[in-house]
Order: C-alpha cells, then structure tokens, then sequence
C-alpha cells in the first residue's frame, strides 16, 4: 500500500525532494516533500538522517525490536554526474557498538534513490517475513523476500534483477550474517561496495529487510551544468595527479585471501571477522574455554584448517559458534574476562568499538590504526592513504567554543553532500576546501552558502549526533567496561590509548541539554524531544 502526503511545497528547480517514512508493520510508505528550509540547515545525508532519527527514533529502542529506526539518506549531489565521489548515508543504532551511528555508502546508491524519487528513507517496525524494498516512480513496493533466505549478496542480487526484469538499478543488501543478527554483518552494494561494519546487515535484518533497489529514471535538473562540470573536472583532475592509494591492502588479503571470500559471501566484516578467527585460534591453542565454560574449538587459520565451517556457524548464529558473532566484549561476558587476554590486541579491540564510542568530531580516530591493529604514525593510514601532512595542515575552526579540525568539518559536510570520506582521504592535495563545497552546492541546485554556514551544518550535524547518543554517554559507556579485561603493562597501555583517542574539551551531558544550546543550533524544533 502506498499512501502519498503532499504536506510541504518546498521545491528547487521544479524537482520535489521526497521523504519515504516506510511502516514494516503495516506494509505501508507515507510519501511527504522534504521542506526547503532542511537544506539550510542540513543540507542532506547525513545532516538530514540525523535530524530524521531523532524525530522518529522512540525513546529506549531494542535492536531486536521494531522501534529501532533506520535512516537512508541520498546527499545533495547524488545524480549530478559526481560519479567515483558519490555515497549515500545508513544511519541508525549500530548492534556493534550500541550507538547511533552513520555509515557512508559508496557508489551509486544514493544516486539510484533519486532516480526514483526519493532522497530519504525512514524505515520503522518490522515485516513480517523477509522482504526486499523496490523503490520506483516515488513509490515503494514489499516485495517477497523468503527465496532469498540464506542467500549471498550477489546471489540475491542477482534473483532480483531477474525477477524485475531491469539491470539499470541500484540496491543494497544483506547475506546470510545480517539476517541472523550477527553484530558485525555489514551490507554490500550491487557494485560490491561494503558498509556500516559495526553491524548495517544485522540492523536490517532485525527488521526482515532483504534489499532495498532503487529503479527509477527521473531527471535531475542542474543549476549550472556547464560550471559544475568544469568543477567536478578540476577535482578529479587533481585526484589523479595526487594519487590514488589501493583501497584493500593486497599483502594481507593475499595471505587470507580464503577469509576474505568466505566472509563477502556471507555478508560480515573482513577484518572483525579475522580478529574473531586469530582470537578463536588463540582460546584453542590454550585450551582457555575448557578451563572456562567447558566449550572446546576445533579451529585453527592455518593452512591446514579450513575456516569455512566455523566462520558459517558464525553466520547461522547458533549453537557454541554464536556468541562469536557477537563482537568480543558481549562474547567476553560467555567465555569469561580472562579470555579477552588473548585477543590480538588492545588496539584491534579500540579499532573494532572506536568507530562509535569516541567523539565523532576528533579526526584523529581516522589516522589511528592500521588494517591489522597497529598503531599508524600520526598522518599516515593504511586505510585512508598516504598524504603530504606539511600540505595538509589548515586551520582548525572556532565554533561555539570548541575547536574543529578542518578534516573532520569536511568529512562532515562531504557526507551531507554525499562525499564519501573515503574519497577526500585520496586527498587531491589540499584542493578540496569549503570554497570547493560552496561552488558544488550552488552549480547543482542553486543553494548559495558562505563557507562559516558550512561550518555551522557540520557543527550541527555533530551535535545531533551527540544528542542521539547521549543517554548512553558515549565514551564512558563502553571504555571502562574494556579496562577490566587487562592488567599491568597492557592496561597501561589500553589507558594511553584511551587518552590518546578521548574528546578534547566541549559540551558535556548536562551543557548540551539547555534549550537556549538548541536554539543557538537552530534545531529547537528538537526541544520538545529532549526526553
């Protein structure tokens, strides 16, 4: 059933922006304009999730339950042609980390959406067997997802575009890991993108959501197409002329490469999936869970053991092999404290709980780790590539009495643009600035900006994100429940990494709940939502 309510008249350029509030329960999609004025404030994506959830997100939600909202969200330049710096955004409370959280997603998705008419979805409840949501013509259609049970990402995908009969769309989807909850199931793109590795897959399967595929041909009027097509030259130029680091450290999947497959088929996170493998490896080899909980594991990442059947149980999520699926602290608490001892290592456990739990505003939890769990120099990463850091150093921003890294302000509204910041950090030496955002912004849609504006939607955007999150006081809810699982030398070291990582000094709990701090933000409409 769908349900069309024209509320708002809020219109640029003659296209209507269109919100999806989606109702597993009822099988129905509430159609409603986007007003207007939501682009001064938030500008789309991760902006607009964030203010979207905390209007829809009921207080004390379960991540089984259906009150558990998830946010999608297209940027403000998705469908203008920006092709490799495209994503679209997934925000909701990750299973992971237990916290609200976004997640870029790479590649044409967020494009795909508003070929169909919508630039965000807000999906509530929960269907009643699995489903798969086609989204077309500014519409959304439930359609039977039970065939698709158990399948891989590709598999499904694949049965998708044969049944709909178009291969020019767009979707996101779960495996097998996401449909049996499993905490750090991520999602994939039909061009093979993955995200949200702290648990996308198992949010959506809580909620018996297959896919969501977008199938849609609307135009997407431009403001200054000849302009913006200079623009998007120039920055693509400059990515070329600077660079472009391998996304996957090929050394190491080479050596796992068998891990690597296994866990794309079934739909989690490569590296958490591995850590579980190495720490799982590591309890047998010390015959720790014997000692215990009386289990025992037959499981080993040599060559000569094959890590498929118990990365597969893992999947199932049954029996002796699901707690693995739960992430390592939750699972500490079945297989006893002392068995965290032999995870990795303190920093695989701060990389697996530090996309979340730490200020989100502090770049430095981007250029922290390696891959593998190592500690990175400052200004080198692995995951983000290599960069002039002399080049890189701009000045940081002052905004209501806190600072700002410049990076993490760009992040911030790249993503509200639909920037990926796994793009940005290729890093086109230095080009990519606010100047270079308030030029994109107004050649697509006309929008005008100064660059402080931006500033203050970045900040805005933080600072929702902070109220999402605030009752579980971020930090301070998963940090101290690690430090009992070490001691001596490595808790010391545990701390200094604690130190290095926690927030510099800015709003606290009880200074961010004032109504007059609301207003300043210019999201007192929020107020009465406090609770």
């Amino acid at each position: 059933m769908i349900r069309h309510a024209e509320k708002e008249s809020g219109r640029l350029m003659g296209f209507s922006w269109k919100i999806g509030y989606v109702d597993l329960n009822k099988s129905t999609a509430d159609i409603e304009t986007v007003p207007s004025e939501w682009r001064r404030r938030f500008l789309g994506g991760r902006g607009v999730n964030a203010y979207l959830s905390l209007k829809n997100l009921r207080k004390d939600p379960v991540l089984s339950k259906p009150e558990n909202v998830i946010a999608l969200g297209a940027g403000v330049l998705s469908g203008f042609g920006a092709g490799p710096l495209e994503c679209a955004g997934f925000s909701t409370r990750f299973p992971l980390t237990d916290r609200y959280g976004f997640a870029a997603i790479p590649g044409g998705f967020g494009t795909g959406m508003r070929w169909a008419g919508f630039d965000h979805l807000i999906i509530s409840g929960k269907a009643k067997h699995p489903v798969y949501l086609l989204l077309k013509d500014s519409g959304v259609q439930f359609l039977d997802a039970r065939h698709l049970k158990g399948k891989s990402v590709s598999e499904s995908i694949e049965m998708i575009r044969d049944e709909i009969k178009r291969s020019d769309f767009h979707a996101v989807a779960i495996g097998p890991a996401g449909e049996n909850r499993v905490y750090f199931a991520d999602a994939a793109t039909e061009e093979g993108w993955r995200f949200g590795k702290t648990g996308a897959g198992a949010a959506l399967g809580s909620k018996n959501i297959k896919a969501v595929v977008c199938c849609g041909i609307r135009d997407i009027p431009v403001k200054h197409p000849g302009k913006l097509l200079n623009l998007l030259k120039d920055i693509f130029d400059a990515m070329v002329a600077s660079g472009v680091p391998d996304l996957i450290d090929k050394k190491r999947i080479g050596r796992d490469l068998r891990v690597y497959s296994i866990t794309r088929a079934l739909g989690m996170d490569f590296q958490t999936s591995l850590d579980a493998l190495t720490w799982a490896a590591q309890l047998a080899k010390f015959d720790v869970l014997s000692k215990q909980t009386n289990m025992r594991l037959d499981i080993s990442v040599s060559e000569k053991n094959d890590p498929t059947p118990f990365l597969m149980r893992i999947a199932a999520g049954k029996g002796s092999a699901a707690p693995w699926g739960w992430g390592p602290l939750k699972a500490a608490e079945k297989f006893g404290h002392e068995s965290l001892k032999y995870f990795p290592s303190p920093e695989a456990l701060l990389r697996i709980y530090a996309e979340e739990p730490f200020d989100p505003m502090d770049s430095r939890r981007w250029t922290l780790f390696f891959p593998d769990g190592g500690a990175c120099k400052e200004g080198t990463s692995e995951t983000r590539g290599k960069y002039n850091s002399e080049k890189q150093k701009r000045s940081p921003f002052q905004i209501h009495g806190r600072t700002l890294p410049a990076e993490t302000v760009e992040n911030l509204i790249a993503n509200c643009l639909g920037i990926g910041t796994l793009r940005l950090s290729w890093d086109p030496a230095g080009e990519i600035h606010l100047k270079t955002f308030r030029n994109l912004v107004q050649f697509s849609v006309g929008l005008e900006f100064s660059e402080t504006e931006l500033v203050e939607i970045a900040f805005r955007t933080y600072a929702m994100e902070h109220l999402l999150n605030v009752r579980e006081a971020a930090r301070e809810s998963v940090t101290p429940s690690i430090f009992k699982y070490f001691e001596g030398d490595d808790l010391k070291r545990f701390k200094a990494l604690i130190k290095k990582m926690g927030p510099k000094s800015g709003w606290d709990k009880r200074s961010l709940f004032k109504k007059h701090v609301f207003k300043e933000l210019q999201i007192e409409d929020l107020w009465p939502l406090k609770r």
